[in-house]
């Protein structure tokens, strides 16, 4: 993000939006383009809701580590369609 977009306000009413609290927040800044990135560290494993409301905040989600239940759910139909075909 850009450094005058930055407002820990907003990551953080975010975040509690979805029923969890940063535990830590990192910001580093690119030298060659200046541009803002934000670390957090949360208190919830399944983060895909938290995920998904920062992607409808446009922000642009680099990596992220936790429990993927949405993922996993999506991997499930997916095998469950290719059985289904199979018949």
């Amino acid at each position: 993000m850009e450094r005058s977009q930055f407002a820990i306000s907003e990551i953080s009413r975010i975040v509690e939006s979805n029923d969890a609290t940063i535990l830590h927040l990192n910001t580093t800044v690119h030298p060659e383009t200046g541009m803002l990135t934000v670390s957090i560290h949360i208190n919830k494993k399944e983060i895909a809701s938290i995920v998904a409301t920062f992607e409808r905040y446009d922000y642009d989600v680099i990596y992220y580590f936790g429990n993927e239940n949405f993922e996993n759910e999506i991997h499930t139909n997916y095998r469950h369609l290719m059985n289904y075909l199979d018949i």
